[in-house]
């Protein structure tokens, strides 16, 4: 188990800092993504191999969809206090991902989540896209539907460009019930 082998590497170097010492020696400074998703097992295993290195983090509290595996926003969110480091941030408010009114309605539902950072994104794009929303029953439901809906829309247009579709899906073990339409 991957938890398990954190553990057992965290409380080795805590036990033995020289190993920790030695290990972190060729690097002057660490970049951690994805600051969002982690745990506290994780955040105290960066802070023991970087307590005197420059740590840069990257991560979005809006985007931290892990809590079922016990990691939270917060380190991101405070990180200053949790840490007990000097920080500086930068704040990246334009979307180049998304159609402006996709970036508008994600931001009008994330606004309602408590525990976040506020700010304001925007997106880069002005097009807008067709957006519907559907209900399913189960996994099955919604790929049969995703699927009808691209089929319709190959039918409708011709010549068509497939990576103007996106399907966003919780975990990425759901991807497989659309390959298989």
């Amino acid at each position: 188990d991957f938890d398990d082998q954190k553990l057992i590497s965290y409380l080795r170097l805590k036990e033995q800092p020289g190993i920790a010492i030695m290990i972190m020696s060729k690097y002057k400074e660490i970049i951690v993504d994805e600051f969002q998703d982690i745990n506290r097992l994780d955040f105290e295993l960066i802070k023991l191999l970087t307590h005197d290195k420059k740590l840069i983090i990257v991560g979005d509290d809006d985007q931290a969809i892990y809590g079922f595996r016990g990691c939270s926003p917060k380190y991101i969110i405070n990180f200053e206090n949790e840490s007990g480091r000097k920080t500086s941030s930068f704040i990246l408010q334009k979307n180049y991902r998304c159609p402006k009114n996709v970036v508008e309605k994600s931001m009008k539902l994330i606004r309602h989540n408590k525990n976040r950072e506020d700010k304001e994104i925007y997106a880069h794009s002005k097009e807008d896209a067709d957006i519907s929303v559907w209900n399913s029953i189960n996994c099955g439901g919604e790929a049969q539907i995703i699927s009808r809906m691209i089929k319709k829309i190959i039918r409708e247009r011709e010549n068509f460009d497939l990576n103007k579709i996106s399907v966003l899906y919780r975990m990425n073990s759901q991807s497989y019930l659309y390959r298989l339409r």
